[in-house]
């Protein structure tokens, strides 16, 4: 299978079908996500011990936010990424800075009307539409044969998407020929240089918001059906180490670089992921299985002096935090 040309879309001012578009450029690129994706959207977690059993339960999958990478080149950096979300309502907020990696990065944020899912559905609710976090590549700072590698292979692409017009950059997928000799020669410089150059332009992972899990779950257990002191719940999504055993259990290899957790509640913000699957890419020189995407959990935390006790809403941390996004970021990376 090829995943090396560019995927047209049509741009239009509507948050659900361009993250529709994004899911499905993600699937089609990664299967086994759709796999991993199917563990949460459908759940057998309640056994009667009398009969032994079981009761499936449908859920929504809320994307807590998307990744993108990029070049900072003119006409195809963050701001010009972003633009395909900014002209939907998203905003620029957190900025972050990766100094060994070389990378700068921004998150943005959506308006509060709409959520997306992953099963088909989308509701309004307390959840927000994904966050979308974007990275680019500081090329300036990379070895001056890098930095001619990379300015070569884009050439021009700015210019095909400099319009309102033109279709959107965030799915354009690879617009460039590529070579795996040369793939391999990034690899050894940069690791997140060899996935641009390979991949292009497209979602880098998809994030599910074990918060609203943990909401739907508590919902669920509230209903009169659901209240049978006969019945044994198994929570798989009261903490991210629950969501983890269960990912393990069902043989999901996840990233161990900076521990299997990333982050903890004094920063608000715990993420883990899996490894990025291996796909076979079609280059110049031959078709090779190189790390392409991963799927990551995130389990956000409410921020001081928000709760329900005295009549507060509880307001998440709506950010990332540096020194996690850094090993997230070795999902990517060959094992």
């Amino acid at each position: 299978m090829s995943h090396s040309s560019s995927a047209a879309c049509n741009n239009n001012n509507d948050i659900d079908s361009l993250f529709d578009i994004l899911w499905q450029d993600y699937v089609n690129l990664n299967p086994n996500v759709e796999t991993i994706h199917n563990y949460f959207l459908r759940s057998k977690e309640n056994e009667t011990t009398s009969t032994a059993t079981t009761t499936t339960t449908r859920r929504r999958v809320v994307n807590d936010h998307i990744a993108l990478r990029t070049f900072n080149l003119p006409g195809l950096g963050m701001d010009r990424l972003a633009r395909d979300f900014v002209q939907l309502g998203y905003q620029p907020k957190g900025e972050y800075y990766f100094a060994e990696k070389k990378l700068k990065a921004r998150h943005y944020e959506g308006p509060t009307t709409v959520v997306q899912t992953q099963d088909g559905e989308s509701s309004s609710s307390s959840w927000p539409p994904p966050r979308v976090f974007i990275s680019e590549l500081l090329v300036d700072e990379l070895p001056l044969w890098v930095q001619d590698v990379i300015r070569e292979c884009t050439a021009g692409v700015a210019e095909l998407y400099a319009n309102k017009d033109q279709p959107l950059l965030c799915v354009a997928g690879r617009p460039w020929p590529a070579k795996y000799e040369t793939y391999q020669a990034l690899y050894e410089q940069s690791e997140y240089a060899a996935w641009v150059y390979a991949f292009g332009f497209r979602p880098n992972h998809f994030t599910v918001s074990i918060n609203a899990l943990q909401q739907q779950q508590q919902q669920q257990q509230q209903q009169p059906q659901e209240s049978s002191s006969s019945t044994n719940r198994h929570n798989h999504y009261e903490s991210l180490q629950a969501v983890n055993a269960m990912l393990k259990a069902k043989g999901v290899v996840l990233n161990q670089a900076g521990g299997e957790i990333k982050g903890s509640p004094s920063v608000l913000l715990e993420q883990s992921s899996t490894m990025a699957e291996m796909v076979p890419v079609e280059f110049e020189d031959g078709t090779y299985s190189i790390p392409a995407c991963y799927y990551e959990f995130a389990l956000r935390y409410p921020l001081p002096n928000t709760s329900t006790n005295n009549g507060d809403q509880v307001v998440l941390f709506q950010g990332f935090v540096e020194g996690s996004a850094d090993k997230i970021f070795e999902s990517t990376h060959q094992s």
